[in-house]
């Protein structure tokens, strides 16, 4: 009878631990009007980043990148509050590591996350969620609080403190060239993001 149980108990936790991710041809698929970034290096072209917004509001990115072997086929959906806090991350897809599967939310001022790694909870009034992975350009979303916060910063949800330091530089973009991988065209300002 225990065996029975133990062999019923790790073929469940096997099952739930070994989930494919969601493919591809599953993931959200950007509108033509989407802003649209390109990934790239001097060796040239290595994917894009797509943002635009839903009808609901929400924020969704959609990332394709192949870099040397490494493959990375993921979206997001973030949702802002009316001060600009996150209050839902939804990541799905594929990154070198395997499955990107993150999920945040904000229930009656709970904040809850579940990814790959950890999942846990919180009071959300205790900081901003941090996500573990993600699409790179999503982290522009949470921007605007570092910037409000000023030299104070904002604490971070499962812990930490960040803050968001203008560097003064603004670097003109002709054309679409490299800036630390991610560029596209127009005129980009670089900060800097401290997390202790």
């Amino acid at each position: 009878m225990r065996r029975t149980i133990l062999a019923a108990l790790l073929a469940a936790s096997a099952s739930a631990s070994f989930a494919a991710p969601v493919p591809k041809e599953q993931l959200l698929v950007p509108p033509a009007g989407a802003e649209h970034f390109v990934v790239v290096s001097e060796a040239g072209k290595h994917g894009d980043e797509y943002k635009w917004t839903l009808p609901d509001g929400s924020i969704a990115y959609r990332e394709s990148i192949l870099l040397r072997g490494l493959i990375f086929e993921q979206d997001e959906v973030v949702k802002l509050d009316s001060s600009g806090r996150p209050t839902s991350f939804t990541v799905r897809g594929v990154t070198p590591s395997g499955d990107s599967a993150e999920t945040f939310t904000i229930d009656q001022a709970t904040a809850r996350w579940k990814t790959t790694v950890d999942e846990g909870e919180a009071p959300a009034s205790k900081g901003v969620y941090n996500t573990f992975g993600g699409t790179f350009l999503a982290g522009d979303a949470t921007i605007p609080l570092f910037v409000k916060a000023g030299a104070a910063g904002v604490d971070l949800l499962p812990s930490g403190h960040g803050t968001l330091e203008p560097s003064g530089t603004t670097i003109a973009i002709a054309g679409v060239v490299g800036l630390a991988g991610l560029a596209r065209r127009g005129t980009l300002k670089t900060s800097r993001v401290h997390l202790p």
